[in-house]
């Protein structure tokens, strides 16, 4: 129970972060082919949305993984019957709710805001790659050295910074709300979890959407010829 408590809460908690680092079957690799997507008749904010809807539904499967994994952990205990055994989640997280009851809400609410959370991550990755295409490598093929370790480094502590400053509005929500359960000294209720779940979904999905516009205006802008000359130059 408890290594299928870890497992699924590592995933449902990890995986949303480090999305947009982690998998790069989006813009990272088709914008070389840039000069076959600028003649598809497609606007630019659909165009980015689509490429990052690839990887989005990796995370939703991995999620999925997650969730099926402390569902299964909650159902051993719930079917076990044995009192000497917990699961690794603290009682408290429950707000009075039996189990069985809690880890259903408590694992939806989770795939709601982690699927927003990857998404503002992914996009933050795309939009890097429109803005610093050299910096941010396309393609899957890895490349090495010294200067590339140093442009990851920077790339990797800028995309935790714009993650931070997207989450600041949420932490403020959260903070909020527990503020207010301090002062007026009444217990967490179940019902709030999926509550402010999906006001941060919201959030951080207005938050995509900014970035999404962004994105696309650039992609419009893009000449692929001007970058086909300046090769051809360069050679």
């Amino acid at each position: 129970s408890a290594v299928l408590t870890v497992g699924g809460v590592s995933l449902l908690c990890g995986i949303p972060l480090i999305a947009g680092l982690m998998l790069r079957n989006d813009l990272r690799t088709d914008l070389l082919h840039t000069d076959v997507l600028r003649t598809w008749p497609i606007k630019g904010e659909r165009l980015v949305l689509a490429e990052m809807l690839a990887p989005a539904l990796n995370v939703l499967l991995l999620l999925l993984v997650g969730c099926g994994l402390v569902l299964a952990a909650a159902l051993g205990e719930a079917l076990s019957g044995s009192t000497d055994r917990t699961l690794v989640l603290p009682r408290a997280v429950f707000a009075g709710a039996p189990p069985l009851l809690a880890v259903p809400v408590l694992l939806a609410s989770a795939l709601v805001a982690g699927m927003a959370v990857a998404l503002l991550s992914l996009a933050v990755q795309n939009l890097a790659a429109l803005v610093l295409p050299s910096w941010v490598g396309l393609g899957l093929t890895v490349r090495r050295g010294t200067a590339i370790v140093g442009q990851r480094l920077l790339l990797s502590l800028g995309h935790l910074l714009a993650m931070i400053l997207a989450v600041l509005p949420v932490l403020a929500v959260v903070g909020a709300v527990a503020l207010a359960h301090a002062f007026r000294h009444r217990p967490f209720h179940l019902w709030e979890v999926p509550v402010l779940a999906l006001v941060t979904a919201v959030i951080l999905v207005v938050e995509t959407l900014v970035l999404l516009h962004f994105g696309g205006r650039l992609w419009d802008r893009l000449d692929p010829s001007l970058e086909i000359f300046a090769a051809a130059e360069a050679e």
